[in-house]
């Protein structure tokens, strides 16, 4: 449950409406409407004012009010990004520590999933663990422009993630090399003048 979620379900459930919401913690009505609809942050004055009036646990009051602001700006740095087609080396976007760069795709919506990714990246403390993660953003950020990379890898994700707790990774690991192992057969016969297929 997001920050817009909580303050309106809690609010709701005290049977207080905006305006005396408003009235009791001094923050404006419409201001509260506009969080609650995800149109804004808040800022953390405002959310404790909310957090102490609806009873709500402030500690969690505070990583959301930090994840609703930094999914917002995140939001606000692809779009302008993407306004003024600019495309950030990568390197460069690391050495800011800027959580994940925007892969210029025309009309994706990858706000929530850029979030959950940086979420996950900011949570890992094994630094090989966070390299392999770092590099596996870098090549599909390389591979933007093949649509076909975005369409199947949640699907491949899932499916080696479904396939690991049924039969084992190390049997997943064999099927995964001999799958790779014949689309590079594939592609060398193709190389070759070969019919893939006979």
């Amino acid at each position: 449950m997001n920050i817009s979620e909580m303050i309106q379900q809690r609010r709701k459930q005290l049977g207080l409406s905006l305006r005396e919401l408003s009235e009791r913690t001094g923050v404006s009505h419409t201001y509260i409407r506009d969080v609650e609809n995800g149109k804004y942050a808040p800022s953390f004055e405002n959310a404790l004012n909310l957090s102490k009036e609806l009873d709500l646990d402030l500690k969690q009051m505070i990583i959301e009010t930090y994840q609703s602001q930094l999914r917002q700006t995140l939001l606000q740095l692809i779009e302008t990004c993407h306004k003024f087609e600019l495309s950030i080396p990568y390197d460069q976007w690391v050495k800011s520590n800027l959580p994940i760069q925007p892969l210029n795709q025309e009309s994706t919506k990858i706000h929530d999933a850029a979030f959950e990714i940086a979420t996950l990246l900011y949570q890992e403390s094994r630094k090989h663990v966070l390299e392999e993660k770092l590099s596996l953003l870098k090549t599909i950020a390389g591979n933007a422009h093949e649509k076909i990379i975005y369409d199947t890898l949640p699907d491949i994700i899932e499916t080696i993630s479904v396939s690991s707790k049924a039969q084992g990774i190390p049997n997943t690991r064999k099927e995964i090399s001999a799958f790779l192992e014949g689309l590079n057969n594939k592609f060398e016969n193709l190389g070759k003048g070969v019919d893939s297929d006979e």
